[in-house]
C-alpha cells in the first residue's frame, strides 16, 4: 500500500514536500509571486447597436433648412407683387408655388429617405458583423482563460525538487515556466475535447 499516492512529484515520487500552488500563492511570499494565476484577458469593447439618427445626423436638418429658406424666399417674392394686380392671380401664384415646393419637398424627402435607409442598412450590417466577431473573440479569450485557470488551480509544487506539476502527468516544469507548462497541457488536451 502506498500512502503517498495523491499529488506525487513526478521526479522524487513523493508528496511529503508537495503543496498545492493555490495554497502557496495565498501565503504572500517571494515564492507565491512566481505562482500568480493566469492573467484575465481584457475583453475588447463590443460596438453598440447603431441608431438611425446617427446615420441621418445633421444631413436631414440641412435639407429641411434649405427647403424652409426656399419657401421663405418664395413668400417674400410674392409679397412684392404690386397691390393693383388681381388678387386671384396672387392667390394662385402663392398656392401654386407652395404646392410645387411641397411636392418637391416630398419627392426629395422620399429620395433622401431611401438613400438614408440604404446607408443605414449597409452600416448596420457592418456594425452587427463587427459586434458578432468581437463577442465571439471575447468568448474565445474568456474560455481559454478559464481553461488555463482550471489547470492552474490543479497544479502542485514540490519543494524538494523545485518543480511544478499536474498530478497524473509525467512532465513537470520549473516555477518560471508555468505559463509554458499550462500551454503544453492545454495543447495536449485539445484533441480530446473535439
Amino acid at each position: 500500500i502506498e500512502l503517498e499516492y495523491h499529488a506525487r512529484c513526478p521526479v522524487c515520487r513523493r508528496n511529503d514536500m508537495v503543496q498545492a500552488i493555490t495554497v502557496i500563492q495565498r501565503e504572500n511570499t517571494a515564492l507565491s509571486e512566481a505562482f500568480a494565476p493566469p492573467e484575465k484577458p481584457v475583453e475588447a469593447n463590443v460596438p453598440r447597436e447603431l441608431e438611425k439618427s446617427e446615420v441621418v445626423g445633421g444631413e436631414q436638418r440641412n435639407t429641411n433648412i434649405v427647403f424652409v429658406i426656399i419657401a421663405l424666399l418664395w413668400l417674400g417674392a410674392l409679397c412684392n407683387i404690386p397691390k393693383y394686380e388681381h388678387s386671384t392671380l396672387s392667390i394662385f401664384a402663392i398656392l401654386g408655388g407652395l404646392g410645387l415646393l411641397t411636392w418637391a419637398y416630398i419627392k426629395w424627402h422620399k429620395y433622401y429617405a431611401s438613400k438614408i435607409d440604404n446607408k443605414y442598412e449597409h452600416i448596420a450590417i457592418s456594425r452587427e458583423r463587427d459586434r458578432e466577431e468581437t463577442v465571439k473573440e471575447n468568448e474565445r479569450l474568456i474560455a481559454r482563460w478559464k481553461s488555463r485557470m482550471n489547470i492552474w488551480k490543479r497544479l502542485y509544487y514540490c519543494r524538494r525538487d523545485d518543480c511544478v506539476f499536474l498530478p497524473g502527468e509525467d512532465a513537470c516544469c520549473s516555477p518560471q515556466d508555468i505559463e509554458r507548462y499550462i500551454e503544453e497541457i492545454m495543447t495536449k488536451s485539445e484533441p480530446d475535447e473535439q
